[in-house]
């Protein structure tokens, strides 16, 4: 039986696929990340006041105890007035608040859910941050491995321009123009370096780890290969109903809502019925009379009726205060809604935009390298310029370029839109 059962979990090990790179700086930032960890700690928040919220509806226990002296001018006839001392236990609860005590748990469970809310949507924009630095990063290493690849050819190229121009096959302004060309791709190498620093530094800040910690963990960047699989859709048009800020306003309207109510309770009168049960000893000490011949039990059950018949309109302004508070929050939220609306249209076009981008430049990548060894092949036999090689060949890194740059551009983009759609989190793991 210990046989079958190692031999299933070394099977399942096996099994497993290796989680990707991009997978494993996300769950790292899960811990680390201090954008996730205070929206973690806000939602943990909203969790205990509800609770607390819901405490209001349970009987409350008080322990009191007194005991000291009591000076009083004339003095009184007897100790009693002079040495006091109690114990009181009691246990209230209100049986009726007028509703404040329901409206109060129901805004705390309308706080909840939208700090729930509020929490995977600060979640998913960090990871998403995350997710764009590591494409551009990418991004960029394969840029500059491109122009690395483009001096080592331009070298080869200039080595053997000098060794032409030598033997008097070649002019010296043949000679000077390739080394115009050697003397560009080592500012843009030099660029490359800088800019890919600051992406990595980025990608750490993000994630909530030092740069030393990231080097660490040995991440490699994602590779565009013409034969990468990438998802070209359909998709399916992004609604604001579903989206995540869309639920936000409505639980924010909703909590106005509830608010404006417990401002009016304070407005009109107001009805409670409290109840109370207590056990007192009272008057025990230096009085001759044992602790237990003191008890007393009390009981209550009170009906109150509070109405504030003036406050010089406090009350009423507060009303419209919390009324203005309401219209206002409605306004801006079907305001964001509006520009809500046109970012997911946007978001939804461009999608569509860059997959037909990554096909073109897929076949002109291809067009490109064909036309390339053609000329070399021409060049090598004489037919073909030295101008129309370099033209050429910068046409060829460059097609290289525009693809690679495509391909991470989509592969943003449907993050973005798997964001608006509400399942980044779900995405990002399974990568």
């Amino acid at each position: 039986m210990n046989l079958f059962f190692l031999f299933f979990v070394l099977g399942t090990a096996i099994a497993a696929p290796p989680k990707s790179d991009l997978v494993r700086l996300i769950e790292l930032a899960e811990k680390n990340s201090p954008v996730i960890q205070r929206s973690r700690l806000a939602l943990e928040q909203s969790q205990l006041e509800l609770r607390t919220a819901r405490a209001a509806f349970l009987p409350t226990l008080n322990l009191e105890s007194e005991h000291g002296w009591v000076d009083k001018n004339p003095p009184p006839d007897d100790r009693l007035s002079t040495i006091k001392s109690k114990v009181a236990l009691t246990a209230k609860e209100n049986l009726y608040d007028n509703g404040k005590s329901i409206t109060n748990y129901k805004l705390a469970n309308r706080r909840l859910e939208r700090a729930r809310i509020e929490y995977e949507l600060a979640r998913d924009e960090q990871l998403l941050k995350i997710a764009n630095t590591f494409y551009d990063w990418s991004s960029a290493t394969q840029a500059r491995r491109i122009a690395d690849l483009k001096q080592k050819v331009l070298l080869r190229q200039f080595h053997a321009m000098e060794t032409y121009y030598k033997q008097g096959l070649k002019t010296k302004r043949d000679v000077l123009r390739i080394e115009t060309e050697v003397r560009k791709i080592e500012i843009d190498l030099l660029r490359s370096d800088n800019e890919l620093e600051m992406l990595k530094r980025r990608l750490a800040s993000q994630i909530g780890v030092s740069l030393a910690e990231l080097n660490k963990i040995g991440a490699e960047v994602e590779e565009a290969k013409l034969n990468s699989p990438i998802d070209s859709g359909p998709w399916s048009e992004l609604t604001t109903e579903e989206h995540r800020r869309a639920k936000i306003f409505k639980y924010q309207h909703k909590e106005a809502e509830l608010e404006t109510r417990l401002v009016e309770r304070e407005y009109w009168p107001q009805l409670l019925l409290e109840g109370e049960v207590a056990n007192v000893h009272e008057n025990y000490v230096d009085t001759g009379r044992r602790f237990a011949n003191t008890e007393v039990w009390t009981g209550s059950v009170l009906l109150k009726l509070n109405y504030n018949l003036w406050d010089f309109g406090t009350r009423h302004r507060n009303l419209q205060i919390s009324r203005i508070k309401e219209k206002t929050i409605q306004s801006q939220s079907h305001e964001a809604l509006l520009n809500l609306g046109n970012e997911l249209r946007e978001v939804f076009l461009k999608l569509k935009e860059l997959s037909e981008t990554l096909k073109l430049t897929k076949e002109l990548l291809n067009i490109e390298e064909q036309s390339y060894n053609v000329l070399e092949a021409e060049h090598r036999s004489g037919r073909a310029t030295y101008l129309d090689m370099i033209t050429n060949l910068n046409s060829l890194f460059e097609a290289r370029s525009r693809f690679a740059s495509s391909y991470f551009g989509l592969k943003k983009q449907q993050l973005l839109y798997a964001f608006h759609k509400g399942n980044l989190y779900e995405v990002l793991r399974q990568k």
